[in-house]
């Protein structure tokens, strides 16, 4: 169950998270791209965090599970995102992989379970451009945002 978006590549350039391309036309080349670190810390058995660029003209279509959604990233305020939740992103923003702090339970057990289900995972994004997001699950997806932009209460 999940959304589709086609995007028009060009002007623009995308960089699409592992699992969300879906079709392109045969004037965009699609690369794959493997960051093996994240915030300095290896990957260990995971295989890295794999991406795909496109470059080329003509358009590239992507999926998320869930409901499609786009967020735009303004200079000077930095955006993180559950790395599930990431879909694309413009490449001209800069971007990095890192274990989400949130989590309180700071247990090196907990950290490295965490790491290697890809769960606790965040991408931080920063620049101008725009990234396009999955709710994965409409419930979850309403709670996390009620959790983002709901008022801020001491110790969440």
């Amino acid at each position: 169950d999940g959304d589709m978006q086609i995007l028009d590549v060009g002007a623009t350039q995308y960089i699409l998270s592992d699992g969300a391309f879906v079709a392109a036309h045969d004037s965009v080349e699609i690369k794959a791209r493997l960051n093996s670190s994240i915030g300095g810390a290896f990957f260990g058995n995971t295989g890295g965090f794999l991406v795909m660029e496109t470059s080329g003209q003509g358009q590239v279509v992507v999926a998320g599970c869930g409901t499609l959604f786009e967020l735009e990233v303004e200079p000077n305020k930095e955006v993180v995102i559950d790395n599930g939740h990431v879909v694309c992103w413009d490449s001209r923003l800069n971007y990095n992989l890192s274990v989400s702090t949130s989590q309180s339970s700071g247990l090196l057990g907990n950290l490295m379970n965490s790491v290697m289900s890809g769960e606790g995972m965040v991408l931080r994004f920063s620049g101008k451009g725009k990234v396009i997001i999955c709710s994965r699950n409409r419930q979850n997806f309403l709670a996390w945002l009620q959790s983002k932009l709901g008022p801020s209460r001491s110790g969440q």
